[in-house]
């Protein structure tokens, strides 16, 4: 029975020093930045070995009380964690992750009435996936795809409810979509072709 009274006071011990260890961790890797027209909160957590900036990534590091965006450097501790900004009456205004000072994932953006701006995907530090647009009345004005920070693919621009244009992208840079020439010989499934085939071969000889 003392045995296993002992076993519990020493439990409670350890998850007591990890809870206030974890509480540590997140209070000393927090940054908390006032400005006139935004309130902004982030992590620094230490990154996992060390970072080797790459010439055409933008990095955005936390040094002196001020977060700074560099290309291919940085000089401070990376953003690393959680990242969320406000504006003065408290409305979100940006919220997402960081990666070892780089945007990744699924980063939001709303206007100061609390409507959503902009809903996009990142990949180390550029636009890479489905994004979408919108007005300051939450209305849809466009949507569509970034490939490795270039619009990639279809991207449809609304003009109101009824009326949309749509238009093709490649690499960043408008394009004509390739039509496709499959005759119909083609388009026949192989398991037709192969009973038409039979078919053929199995009928009789009707010269005389």
């Amino acid at each position: 029975m003392r045995t296993l009274y002992l076993s519990f006071i020493l439990l409670c011990v350890c998850a007591k020093a990890n809870a206030q260890s974890y509480y540590k961790e997140l209070t000393t890797d927090r940054v908390t930045i006032n400005k006139p027209d935004e309130i902004i909160t982030a992590y620094t957590k230490p990154a996992k070995g060390e970072v080797t900036a790459e010439p055409e990534r933008e990095y955005v590091w936390y040094s002196a009380g001020r977060i700074h965006n560099t290309q291919g450097g940085y000089s401070g501790k990376l953003l690393n964690g959680g990242y969320s900004s406000q504006y003065p009456g408290k409305n979100l205004k940006e919220q997402g992750e960081y990666s070892n000072g780089l945007k990744n994932g699924e980063w939001r953006s709303w206007y100061q009435n609390g409507k959503l701006k902009e809903i996009s995907i990142w990949c180390n530090g550029v636009k890479h996936g489905r994004f979408s647009e919108f007005d300051e009345n939450g209305n849809l004005l466009k949507s569509g795809s970034y490939r490795n920070g270039l619009l990639h693919g279809d991207v449809a621009s609304f003009n109101g409810k009824d009326s949309s244009t749509v238009a093709y992208y490649k690499n960043g840079k408008p394009a004509v979509k390739k039509k496709l020439n499959i005759s119909a010989k083609k388009m026949v499934p192989g398991f037709l072709k192969k009973k038409q085939k039979a078919k053929k071969e199995g009928e009789p000889d009707n010269k005389n």
